[in-house]
């Protein structure tokens, strides 16, 4: 009988998960969607192409970053504790040399893209790798509300988030900030995130990083890696094309439509 009822218990929290989760990703639409109405009004097109094709290179970097750590650490979730340490500092260490792979990439891909304002495009994506050994501190924290199936507080989570971006980028923006609006707003909000991960569920960490469990955290995540480079591909693939044979502007108009 206990089974059951525990069995039931997951079945309700899932589907209340769902709901919640379903209901964030509603808002944040509603909420992004006037945002872009407002931002439409105070930027010009090329400042959304800027964004767009700074925003190529950082998803492409979140793969390398993410590689399924998070993923492979929850499908673990009764060994846990064997793993946080061990998957905390190899997700610090990935955030720090994909940071840095990022800013080395960037006068190559402003190459490649060839804009009439190369060096604002270049500043934009080393303002977006900023984002990265932030991220690295706050991943184990998210994996362990998951697993807690606290999805309730990580919808509340992403939905303030969603609402802060939004704002701040509609402030930055009336500033003068330009395509800056976006990058600026971005890092901010993660940093805020990061900082809420870690104060809600502080992971249980030592000062030994575990290497030699690295690999069994890889290797499992290269499959998720791989999946997400098809997905990066229709993403952001059209952005890459208009970038490279289109003008900046063209980007910008298709990123809002």
């Amino acid at each position: 009988m206990s089974k059951l009822n525990s069995s039931r218990s997951l079945s309700d929290k899932t589907t209340l998960g769902a709901v919640w989760f379903g209901t964030q990703s509603i808002l944040g639409r509603v909420i992004g969607f006037i945002a872009q109405l407002l931002l439409a009004k105070l930027l010009l097109e090329e400042e959304f192409g800027f964004y767009s094709l700074a925003l190529t290179v950082h998803t492409f970097a979140q793969m390398l970053y993410h590689g399924g750590i998070q993923e492979v650490l929850i499908q673990r979730s009764k060994s846990f504790h064997r793993w946080a340490n061990s998957a905390f500092w190899l997700s610090l260490l990935m955030s720090f040399v994909v940071g840095g792979l990022t800013v080395c990439a960037a006068p190559f891909v402003v190459d490649f893209y060839q804009t009439d304002d190369p060096d604002k495009l270049k500043r934009m994506i080393y303002v977006l790798a900023i984002a990265f050994p932030v991220s690295g501190l706050g991943g184990v924290s998210r994996a362990t509300l998951q697993m807690q199936l606290r999805f309730p507080l990580l919808a509340l989570i992403d939905s303030v988030r969603s609402l802060g971006d939004a704002v701040l980028k509609v402030m930055l923006a009336y500033l003068g900030y330009g395509a800056f609006s976006f990058v600026i707003s971005q890092v901010v909000m993660v940093i805020i995130a990061q900082i809420t991960y870690l104060s809600i569920a502080p992971p249980p960490i030592r000062w030994n990083p575990e290497i030699r469990k690295w690999k069994y955290l890889i290797g499992p995540g290269t499959k998720i890696f791989a999946a997400s480079i098809f997905y990066w591909v229709i993403a952001q693939g059209v952005y890459v094309v208009l970038g490279r044979f289109a003008s900046v502007e063209a980007v910008g108009l298709d990123y809002f439509a």
